[in-house]
């Protein structure tokens, strides 16, 4: 019995998937080393072997078209694929190692992570609980292979990528006067509460910025500390015996119980900007899928 062969290459799938990401013909171009017209032919055979329009593209803009988006996940798992039994056959086992804060990102790397690790049953997958300024050391020393934090990473060495955008919301009881209120809260609203937020050692430059704007916004007298936790979900377990209000930012927020709501704040500075980093020319077989599951996998923030 004869079995048709799919009407692409694999090299095709490797410029497809760069272009689906940069959606920019010079850039992907330069990112897989061939020319823009040379891209652009390749593009143009994939579409006609697979009989449908991939991307809409005029002078100014490409996208994906519907076709495109549903290409992208099972061109992705197929190039990884064939990576990881290319590694097979060089006596290697795949393998990567995730550097991230267990706080404030376990939402979004963890269903990327099993996504992975199902995908990948026998590849070695490993997370390393690692604050964001030991991310760019642990990836030039090659503790790591990809780190999770907040946004920017300066560093020539490392490239990146957003992956998600949070603010601060604020945990209140479900009775609380402000849990009421169907706009944001304002941080001026929290003066004369009790506030509970992430332990300083955590992040110190973030903790640092946010009580510098509830200072502003006199909330937190100067000198005065509110209580910390070091475990995301314990917040809202004080918030629901009455210890207080947890301000938390929105990617980073557990599962609520019913006795706590969430509403989101204004007036404690610019949004928070999620990134991967990992580096600069990194040719490890799973990274790329990783990325990919990162993205697909990243919900809408609470309380947005």
């Amino acid at each position: 019995m004869s079995v048709s062969l799919p009407p692409f290459e694999l090299r095709q799938l490797h410029y497809f998937l760069a272009l689906a990401e940069e959606l920019h013909f010079s850039r992907a171009a330069q990112r897989v080393f061939i020319s823009q017209p040379a891209l652009s032919q390749q593009i143009g055979r994939l579409e006609r072997g697979l009989g449908v329009k991939l991307f809409e593209r005029d002078r100014h803009t490409v996208r994906l078209t519907d076709a495109g988006r549903a290409f992208m996940e099972g061109a992705a798992a197929t190039l990884a694929a064939a990576r990881v039994a290319a590694s097979g056959l060089a006596g290697q086992t795949p393998g990567l190692r995730i550097g991230y804060r267990e706080y404030g990102f376990s939402s979004i790397v963890l269903p990327a992570f099993t996504r992975l690790q199902r995908a990948h049953p026998r590849a070695r997958l490993d997370r390393l609980d690692l604050g964001i300024g030991q991310l760019i050391p642990a990836l030039l020393e090659r503790r790591i292979d990809v780190g999770i934090g907040l946004l920017p990473f300066d560093d020539a060495r490392i490239e990146s990528q957003r992956i998600a955008s949070g603010h601060w919301v604020a945990v209140l009881p479900r009775a609380h006067r402000l849990a009421r209120r169907r706009s944001k809260v304002a941080a001026r609203d929290l003066r004369g509460e009790r506030l509970i937020v992430f332990q300083r050692s955590l992040n110190p430059a973030v903790y640092d910025r946010l009580l510098h704007q509830l200072r502003e916004a006199g909330v937190a007298p100067s000198g005065e500390r509110p209580q910390e936790t070091a475990q995301v979900q314990v917040g809202p377990a004080l918030v629901a015996e009455g210890l207080g209000i947890f301000l938390v930012a929105s990617y980073a927020l557990p599962p609520l119980s019913a006795a706590v709501t969430a509403r989101p704040m204004e007036g404690l500075g610019q949004a928070l900007e999620v990134g991967a980093c990992w580096r600069a020319g990194e040719t490890n077989v799973l990274l790329g899928e990783f990325r990919r599951a990162l993205t697909t996998s990243t919900r809408k923030p609470p309380g947005a």
